[in-house]
């Protein structure tokens, strides 16, 4: 799990989460205006997401999708998830 920190202040209603590290960048958020319950809520969901995406992505780490493909396609046909089929289309199309 990667390490992050989160903070509500309740006077303003404001969070504030943090990321050191992911993906290759740090990452900060804030959201104002939302109860604590709601902050913590999306801020979970948020860090769950990117380590998914982190875990997939990473071309780092021998065990992503990312990697296997790199290490792989070069050789043979790779098969791929549908998620990354639809990155790999987004990419090529931009």
């Amino acid at each position: 799990m990667t390490p992050f920190s989160s903070q509500y202040y309740d006077p303003i209603s404001t969070f504030h989460g943090s990321i050191p590290s992911i993906m290759g960048t740090r990452l900060d958020l804030i959201i104002v205006g939302a109860p604590k319950e709601q902050s913590n809520l999306v801020w979970n969901n948020i860090v769950i997401e990117l380590e998914r995406l982190h875990r997939m992505l990473n071309r780092f780490d021998a065990t992503s999708e990312l990697s296997r493909i790199n290490s792989k396609a070069k050789n043979n046909a790779v098969s791929v998830s549908n998620e990354m089929w639809e990155i790999l289309e987004n990419c090529r199309q931009k």
